[in-house]
């Protein structure tokens, strides 16, 4: 809800998340972003809003979006790419497991 209790709080959709925010419920989310299993990669927001990571980095510039869609690619050239220019582990176990 960091974004959504600002960004466009008056539009249905965003009140319908708002929703189960308040009532401490998960949404039943159809994902856009994720890794397949086989990746064995674990994504944690936590340490990246930590480092003040923008959202948009990894999401696109989602302000200009009308849906949740996909507008970044995620590779692990992506990744270690950002971890790169962000002095952040780039090591194998800082992502996999």
């Amino acid at each position: 809800m960091l974004c959504h209790a600002k960004i466009a709080a008056n539009k249905p959709e965003i009140q319908k998340v708002a929703g189960y925010s308040n009532k401490n419920r998960e949404i039943p989310w159809q994902r856009v972003y994720g890794f397949p299993p086989e990746s064995l990669v674990e994504f944690k927001h936590a340490p990246h809003f930590r480092a003040k990571i923008d959202c948009a980095v990894c999401h696109g510039d989602m302000t200009q979006a009308t849906t949740a869609e996909r507008l970044v690619k995620h590779t692990m050239g992506t990744c270690v790419s950002c971890h790169r220019q962000y002095k952040a582990p780039d090591d194998c176990a800082a992502c996999h497991y």
